[in-house]
């Protein structure tokens, strides 16, 4: 899977002040199923799907704008 800001469904949120990058395996940012990645220095860090269940009611927003705090 290629990390990149154009990938559709590549989406960027801020969780209390932790930027964390989100990629829906279904194809679909409003489906069930997350995979949810923060940045730690140059690497990309899994983080437990458990979080995306406190996030669904989230705005979910492009990569390329202001993350959501929340």
């Amino acid at each position: 899977m290629v990390f990149s800001p154009s990938f559709p469904n590549f989406r960027k949120i801020i969780v209390t002040n932790t930027e964390y990058f989100v990629v829906s395996t279904l194809g679909n940012i409003h489906g069930s199923s997350y995979i949810l990645f923060r940045v730690v220095g140059n690497y990309i860090v899994y983080t437990s799907k458990i979080i995306y269940k406190i996030l669904n009611n989230v705005f979910w927003t492009p990569l390329t704008q202001q993350g959501v705090v929340v």
